[in-house]
């Protein structure tokens, strides 16, 4: 008697091939998941460049965009040829996250406000300074300006790219460091009062304290002053004198504006010529009190007890402003 495969040569030859068959569906979805996981990152990265803005190839106008990012808020200036400055203020500030997308909003909501404020002019690209905030790197900030289809300026002589931080742009703002013919460099680098000085710059917002000791001159953010002695605190922040006891926020106030100055004097001796207020809380009496008693303890360390507050809110985004002015 023949066997069941002998008497079925064909369903031997065939039940293979049905197999094959029923595994082939199976082996195309692999196939087409592998190539979608693959593919997928290219294909987002495509959708992303069409999605995002354009960055202009050029400064289309003569006008200076300044941005001034700081918690809780974010100002804009606009500084024209003939030296007219227009300022717009915008309570979306620096966020405690520095993701690019966040970022990006931000600067956006700021450039739609210096738009409007040009009756919708167009605005190719602004310098962004920023408070002296830690894990704030210039990557994010080149980014987020790419993301929102700016020219991110950063220029010699005024600083090598990075971070530029509203310790300089609050210099300037006050108008120090700023050559009379701004487009002839040359000249700029001869007039008189180039040299540098030492300068302790102190902001206060309802959001944060900063005090900073730097060099500044007519080459104003550079060295960059994220190499000098800095404080940033949060919880220092104008909206946190109620937390406790007032006398005591006043109090460490005053201890984080001597900081810099301390620490820049630890090694050798050093003189400060200038002492700039900006931020909007620089306007609070107590504040002012608080600074004069810092001041008078620091006398030693004093060339000069001018105190310097030009327009405290605007003041970085000025700076910022006459910086583009002068590099785009």
């Amino acid at each position: 008697m023949m066997s069941a495969d002998e008497r079925s040569p064909l369903l031997t030859s065939i039940s293979p091939r049905k197999r094959q068959e029923r595994k082939a569906p199976s082996s195309r979805k692999l196939c087409l998941l592998i190539a979608s996981v693959v593919l997928l990152p290219f294909i987002t990265v495509l959708i992303l460049r069409h999605v995002r803005a354009k960055i202009p190839n050029f400064i289309a106008h003569e006008y200076g965009v300044g941005f001034h990012l700081t918690i809780p808020y974010g100002t804009v200036s606009i500084s024209y040829p003939d030296v007219t400055i227009h300022n717009c203020r915008k309570k979306a500030g620096l966020p405690a996250s520095t993701d690019v997308d966040i970022l990006a909003g931000f600067i956006q909501t700021l450039r739609a406000a210096a738009e409007t404020t040009l009756g919708n002019s167009p605005v190719s690209g602004a310098v962004v300074t920023v408070a002296h905030i830690p894990a704030l790197y210039a990557e994010d900030l080149e980014d987020a300006f790419e993301y929102a289809g700016l020219i991110y300026l950063a220029h010699y002589p005024y600083w090598y790219g990075g971070v530029s931080h509203e310790t300089s742009a609050a210099y300037a703002g006050n108008g120090f460091g700023l050559c009379s013919n701004y487009t002839d460099m040359e000249a700029c680098d001869d007039e008189p009062g180039s040299q540098h000085e030492n300068v302790l710059s102190a902001a206060l917002t309802a959001g944060l304290l900063t005090s900073t000791w730097s060099n500044m001159g007519i080459y104003f953010a550079y060295p960059s002053t994220e190499h000098y002695p800095s404080v940033a605190d949060p919880d220092l922040g104008l909206d946190h004198r109620h937390d406790g006891r007032e006398d005591e926020y006043w109090a460490l106030v005053r201890d984080a504006l001597l900081k810099p100055l301390v620490q820049a004097n630890q090694h050798i001796r050093v003189n400060t010529q200038k002492i700039l207020l900006h931020g909007d809380g620089a306007t609070d009496d107590r504040f002012r009190e608080v600074v004069g008693e810092a001041l008078h303890e620091l006398a030693p360390y004093l060339n000069a007890s001018d105190i310097f507050a030009e327009d405290v809110v605007y003041a970085a985004a000025r700076g910022a402003a006459e910086m583009a002015k002068r590099v785009s």
